[in-house]
């Protein structure tokens, strides 16, 4: 009787008829307990092993996690809409909030830009409270296409508060670096063929963009710098190439910038946008930062004390070659930011959604429990995995003479007796 058991053929519910010996069918058994499918009865289906007692375990299958719109008719299939909706979602908060903190919709209506900055909170939030409202009710035994939605909410509500926190938080620093210093020196004049003896200066503040005449230079000998830790570093701008071009009763005019000159004489200077020596070079774009003003205006009255000059009402700026085409740089490279950063982040989306579908269904999670058999065979994963009690459960429900598992490792098999 004892040797017709061990080779007639073998079978689990659900599962192919297996016509190996009855210990090649027990470790199979183990490997797929062990992997979160199979018989999920006590150990050889309660009964004690071999032909009849193996073949009524009750088999449970890898669950189809139908969240994914794979349902199950005859085979699975995938539903689309439900995916493209996943993939969707977050894109659009995440595009909407990076939009709504790069550009002057945040500034200028601060009301309308909260309330859609709620309804895009909202939209993350309800699908949170919906995976709570699936999760309990499927621990209260609920049918089984509400058990396996939790999930799918879940990931929603994960991915489109990170979307929404993420647009917030890139969209403020896009703005701070590119769109605010762009609609602070849009919103201000142009200057063109401007003389730097043309006083008081102040006749040019609501100037934002300042073409000089030709022939206009940084005074780089006139230049001179304050150091206090950072070199804050200021230069003169002068009409023509000679002398004359030094001896004005006030320099209103300042080339200024951050660690690019010698902050004592012999004085160098290579501040700005384009090279000194550039003789097309005789533009200017005001400087708009407020922390550094305080250290341009003590480093222009160092520079009247060595020299000897005098700065009645200086005005700060940036040398460049053509302003205008400054300015409109700074938007076009704050636009080129949020295009950047939406398309990365609709493809790390996509990433998301593809490793999702293929990690919760039936083939990643068989993948997935197939290896972690492997790690716990190969002693890479730990034997408390399964838990005390389910290890327990197996020794205890292990009938006299049959082999037993070492350390609840699927496939480690002590033989007979």
């Amino acid at each position: 009787g004892g040797s017709a058991r061990a080779t007639a053929p073998l079978q689990l519910r659900g599962g192919p008829v297996h016509t190996g010996s009855a210990i090649e069918f027990l470790q199979l058994e183990a490997m797929q307990r062990a992997a979160g499918y199979g018989p999920s009865a006590a150990p050889y289906g309660g009964h004690g092993y071999g032909a009849a007692t193996a073949s009524k375990a009750i088999y449970r299958e890898p669950p189809l996690p139908e969240f994914l719109g794979l349902e199950k008719e005859g085979r699975q299939r995938l539903n689309g809409l439900a995916v493209f909706q996943a993939w969707l979602m977050p894109c659009l908060i995440f595009s909407g909030m990076l939009s709504l903190m790069s550009f002057s919709t945040w500034r200028d209506h601060r009301v309308q830009g909260a309330f859609l900055q709620g309804c895009a909170l909202l939209i993350g939030l309800a699908f949170a409270g919906k995976a709570f409202v699936a999760h309990q009710r499927r621990g209260q035994g609920d049918d089984q296409r509400v058990s396996d939605q939790p999930t799918w909410f879940l990931f929603l509500a994960v991915t489109c508060l990170l979307a929404w926190l993420a647009g917030l938080i890139l969209g403020s620093s896009n703005y701070a670096a590119r769109m605010s210093p762009y609609y602070d020196l849009s919103g201000m004049g142009i200057a063109y063929n401007v003389s730097p003896g043309d006083l008081p200066g102040t006749r040019h503040l609501d100037a934002s963009r300042v073409v000089f005449k030709e022939g206009s230079r940084v005074a780089e000998e006139l230049s001179l710098g304050f150091k206090d830790g950072t070199t804050y570093c200021v230069a003169p701008i002068v009409a023509g190439n000679g002398t004359d071009g030094t001896k004005l009763a006030s320099f209103d005019y300042w080339a200024v910038g951050i660690n690019c000159c010698n902050p004592l004489p012999p004085a160098t200077f290579w501040c700005g946008r384009s090279d000194l020596t550039n003789p097309a070079a005789h533009g200017a774009v005001r400087w708009m930062g407020d922390s550094a003003r305080g250290f341009f205006q003590l480093a222009i009255q160092q520079a009247e004390a060595e020299y000897g000059y005098q700065a009645v009402n200086p005005i700060l700026y940036t040398w460049t070659k053509d302003p205008v085409a400054d300015v409109e740089d700074m938007r076009s490279a704050g636009m080129d930011f949020l295009m950047g950063l939406t398309v990365k982040f609709a493809l790390l989306q996509a990433i998301f959604v593809i490793g999702v579908i293929f990690f919760l269904s039936p083939t990643g999670m068989q993948s997935l429990g197939q290896w972690k058999a492997v790690a716990k065979a190969s002693g890479y994963l730990a034997d408390d995995a399964d838990g005390p009690a389910l290890r327990a459960s197996d020794e205890s429900a292990t009938p006299e003479g049959a082999p037993r598992m070492v350390g609840g490792r699927p496939g480690a098999v002590r033989g007979w007796g």
